[in-house]
Protein backbone atom coordinates (compact mmCIF):
# COMPACT_ATOMS: atom_id res chain seq x y z
CA UNK A 1 0.00 0.00 0.00
CA UNK A 2 2.96 2.27 -0.63
CA UNK A 3 4.09 3.91 -3.86
CA UNK A 4 7.65 4.92 -4.65
CA UNK A 5 8.00 7.79 -7.12
CA UNK A 6 11.12 8.35 -9.22
CA UNK A 7 11.02 11.95 -10.39
CA UNK A 8 13.20 13.58 -13.02
CA UNK A 9 13.49 17.37 -13.21
CA UNK A 10 12.18 19.19 -16.29
CA UNK A 11 15.76 19.78 -17.38
CA UNK A 12 16.59 16.10 -16.94
CA UNK A 13 19.70 17.02 -14.96
CA UNK A 14 18.56 15.68 -11.60
CA UNK A 15 16.41 12.90 -10.21
CA UNK A 16 15.01 12.16 -6.78
CA UNK A 17 12.58 9.83 -5.06
CA UNK A 18 9.52 10.12 -2.88
CA UNK A 19 7.29 7.61 -1.17
CA UNK A 20 3.59 7.87 -0.50
CA UNK A 21 2.34 5.39 2.10
CA UNK A 22 -1.39 4.63 2.01
CA UNK A 23 -1.25 2.01 4.78
CA UNK A 24 -3.61 3.43 7.40
CA UNK A 25 -2.88 0.97 10.23
CA UNK A 26 -3.57 -2.01 7.97
CA UNK A 27 -6.39 -0.46 5.97
CA UNK A 28 -6.53 1.25 2.60
CA UNK A 29 -8.60 4.38 3.31
CA UNK A 30 -6.91 7.05 1.21
CA UNK A 31 -5.19 8.67 4.17
CA UNK A 32 -1.50 8.95 3.39
CA UNK A 33 1.96 9.90 4.61
CA UNK A 34 4.62 11.28 2.29
CA UNK A 35 8.43 11.19 2.46
CA UNK A 36 10.49 12.97 -0.18
CA UNK A 37 14.14 13.58 -1.01
CA UNK A 38 13.00 16.98 -2.33
CA UNK A 39 10.67 18.55 0.25
CA UNK A 40 10.18 21.71 -1.87
CA UNK A 41 8.59 19.78 -4.74
CA UNK A 42 4.82 19.72 -5.11
CA UNK A 43 4.88 16.51 -7.21
CA UNK A 44 4.41 13.99 -4.35
CA UNK A 45 1.51 15.98 -2.92
CA UNK A 46 -0.27 16.24 -6.27
CA UNK A 47 0.23 12.52 -6.86
CA UNK A 48 -0.93 11.59 -3.35
CA UNK A 49 -4.06 13.75 -3.59
CA UNK A 50 -5.02 12.29 -6.98
CA UNK A 51 -4.45 8.75 -5.69
CA UNK A 52 -6.40 9.50 -2.51
CA UNK A 53 -9.42 10.61 -4.54
CA UNK A 54 -9.34 7.39 -6.58
CA UNK A 55 -8.89 5.19 -3.52
CA UNK A 56 -11.79 6.83 -1.72
CA UNK A 57 -13.96 6.48 -4.84
CA UNK A 58 -13.17 2.79 -5.34
CA UNK A 59 -13.04 1.68 -1.69
CA UNK A 60 -16.55 3.02 -1.26
CA UNK A 61 -17.73 0.76 -4.10
CA UNK A 62 -16.03 -2.30 -2.62
CA UNK A 63 -17.15 -1.70 0.96
CA UNK A 64 -20.28 0.51 0.87
CA UNK A 65 -21.06 0.07 4.59
CA UNK A 66 -17.77 1.75 5.57
CA UNK A 67 -19.31 5.18 5.13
Amino acid sequence: MAVRLHVRSNSGLSTWTAEVDFNDYGHLTGKHWTKSDNPKSLVPGYFADAMQAQIERHVGRINPQSG
